[in-house]
């Protein structure tokens, strides 16, 4: 559940939901036939996957899409491989047995480049977690992805980046190399929230405090710049008045070839709900 999902609501970081509110979400994903859950040892300092193990004692076996690498409290990917690998075994003991993909999270573009050392931390996630585990890059910038086009050449690879109204620059690079990815912050990280809400003549709130991490962004700067994204998003809301922003997100995923899947982030169960109906009607 990716803390500001389509959020647009003010908030300290991302903590944005209870415990008893996330089983809820999650109970209601397990019943739509949802199975796989993106997650990272770092998430929540670690209560993210400590939700997911203890919500498998009631039924819920969620297999899970982790992440390694990354020190998100400080936003600094880890320097060393044995920090790295550090990082596998803690998810090993964790999700054993649970484990569909692990995915290096984040990498600077000097790793990315570096193949020699990316195939060295698959090879130990997979001698780690079995033969049988999906590896891959959750890509910190779409441009990073034209340097990591050899993990096409591997085995059961794949790519995880974002993609949205408001950023299809990965698009062009997959493309041309055939790629296909994993879309993450499908509405913006609130953003598109927001400017649906301008479009649609209702005043948007993007006076974010100090706690959000929204705060440093320039948000108004968002909302009037006239990028193609932008540009198109605003005439999709044009021609089809009456679609609701979750229709409009569902109408763009589906419609790319360069998505294999997507991560929904929901913070409430009305979201989920409502995320899926639009995936499904669409």
């Amino acid at each position: 559940m990716y803390g500001l999902s389509r959020l647009s609501e003010d908030t300290a970081g991302y903590d944005v939901i209870s415990k008893a509110s996330a089983c809820e979400v999650l109970k209601t994903a397990w019943n739509s036939g949802i199975r796989l859950v993106d997650t990272a040892p770092g998430y929540g300092n670690g209560v993210a996957d400590e939700l997911i193990k203890d919500i498998r004692t009631e039924g819920l076996a969620f297999k899970v899409c982790s992440k390694i690498g990354l020190d998100i409290q400080r936003n600094e990917f880890k320097s060393s491989l044995q920090d790295i690998y550090s990082d596998v075994d803690k998810i090993a003991e964790i999700h054993d047995g649970y484990i569909s993909r692990v995915l290096i999270h984040s990498p600077p573009s000097e790793l990315i480049r570096d193949q020699s050392s990316c195939i060295k931390i698959i090879s130990y996630i997979r001698r780690v977690l079995g033969e049988d585990v999906t590896v891959g890059i959750a890509l910190r910038s779409p441009n990073d992805l034209a340097d990591c086009k050899w993990g096409k050449k591997e085995r059961d690879f794949v790519y995880q980046g974002n993609f949205s109204w408001l950023d299809t620059r990965i698009r062009k690079i997959a493309l041309d190399a055939d790629l296909r990815i994993i879309a993450r912050s499908i509405y913006g990280s609130g953003i598109l929230a927001l400017l649906y809400d301008a479009i649609h003549c209702r005043e948007p709130r993007i006076n974010f405090n100090h706690a959000d991490i929204r705060y440093s962004w320039h948000i108004q700067g968002i909302l009037e710049k006239a990028s193609s994204e932008v540009t198109e998003f605003r005439q999709e809301c044009i021609k089809n008045k009456r679609a609701s922003l979750d229709e409009l997100v569902a109408s763009l995923i589906l419609g790319e070839n360069i998505i294999s899947g997507a991560i929904l982030g929901p913070t409430t169960v009305a979201e989920l709900r409502s995320t899926l109906q639009a995936f499904v009607s669409c």
